[in-house]
């Protein structure tokens, strides 16, 4: 009996040494379990505060775009109240930076307890229609060459040591025929030479950047010429009120200095006749077609510093003279140059 139970016994003893190894198993399994779970929890936890993350910096960008569009659209109730203003004027409406559209300027935000005094809103209206109007090298649909404006853009590219060939260049880039302007003019057999190869547009320009498609163009005078003169969708006269020295004397084909004085005090006494103004110089009353007082386009830059963020967003607009309608004809979220928008530089 004893001897029986003894091997019983002994049975049982041999067995525990496997009954321990399957329990090591289960137990490395239940660990190899939990660590799974912890990576799949660190995991979700991390992707959620990126999520959170990316959310927040979205609701910043939708906060940014929405105070731009906010600046944007309060220069535009400004520029239709200021045609309703000038509809009571008659003709003796003009338009010139020293009314409301031309006064504007910083704005603080107190949007949150986070903001700063560095966080505002900048808004100010350029009207473009005192630049140079390289689309002018065209009298409107007519096709015909714009003589005074294309010899005055030879000169205004000389005075700014630009290569004078970018006149011609660009008349041929806008004309729809395929004859080259003179020795350095270019069309479309000058481009299908470069690779990659293209063609003139025939068209007006959109943009003063296009200058840079041709031949004759320099990188280093993307900057100045986008400074000197504008791309505008139509023929259009030059506003005496807020004429550039450097478009009126290429147009009147006198010096810089020259320009300078005649605009002398236009900024602060508005030209209200054009006939007025070209008599009290000694003028040709005929050059009357080549000015204004009124402005079609203006462009508007909207640009918010807020949170250490900034964006800016630059307008195009055209303002119809006879309704007052507004047109956006394009719209960008980049700065434009800031020397435009200084007023100390125009002084």
């Amino acid at each position: 009996m004893l001897n029986a139970q003894a091997v019983s016994l002994n049975r049982k003893s041999l067995g525990q040494p496997g009954n321990t190894k399957e329990s090591g198993v289960a137990l490395i399994s239940v660990l190899l379990i939990f660590a799974i779970a912890a990576i799949l929890a660190t995991r979700m936890m991390s992707q959620g505060s990126i999520q959170a993350e990316r959310a927040g910096d979205y609701q910043q960008q939708q906060q940014l775009e929405a105070y731009v569009r906010g600046g944007e659209s309060y220069a535009i109730a400004l520029l239709k109240e200021d045609w309703q203003q000038d509809q009571s004027a008659g003709d003796q409406a003009y338009d010139h930076p020293s009314e409301p559209w031309g006064q504007l300027d910083k704005f603080a935000l107190d949007a949150s307890d986070a903001a700063s005094e560095a966080d505002n809103l900048r808004i100010r209206i350029l009207p473009l229609d005192g630049y140079f109007n390289i689309n002018n090298l065209l009298k409107g649909e007519s096709e015909h060459t714009d003589a005074r404006h294309l010899s005055g853009l030879r000169r205004m590219l000389a005075a700014n040591q630009i290569s004078e060939v970018l006149a011609d260049q660009a008349l041929d880039w806008i004309d729809s025929n395929n004859i080259p302007t003179g020795l350095t003019g270019a069309e479309d057999n000058d481009y299908l030479l470069i690779k990659p190869a293209y063609r003139t547009a025939d068209q007006y320009l959109l943009d003063t950047d296009e200058l840079m498609l041709l031949t004759a163009a320099l990188p280093q005078d993307r900057y100045r010429m986008g400074e000197l003169m504008v791309a505008l969708p139509d023929h259009t006269p030059l506003n005496l009120n807020t004429a550039n020295p450097e478009a009126l004397a290429a147009v009147l084909a006198m010096s810089v200095d020259q320009a300078k004085q005649m605009l002398a005090g236009i900024e602060y006494t508005p030209v209200t006749s054009v006939n007025e103004f070209l008599s009290a110089r000694s003028m040709d009353i005929a050059l009357a077609e080549l000015f204004s007082i009124r402005s079609q386009y203006f462009m508007i830059t909207s640009q918010v510093d807020w949170l250490e963020q900034r964006l800016a967003l630059t307008t195009l607009l055209h303002r119809n003279l006879e309704t007052g309608e507004i047109d956006i004809l394009q719209r960008r979220f980049q700065p434009v140059s800031q020397q435009r928008f200084s007023r100390e530089s125009k002084e």
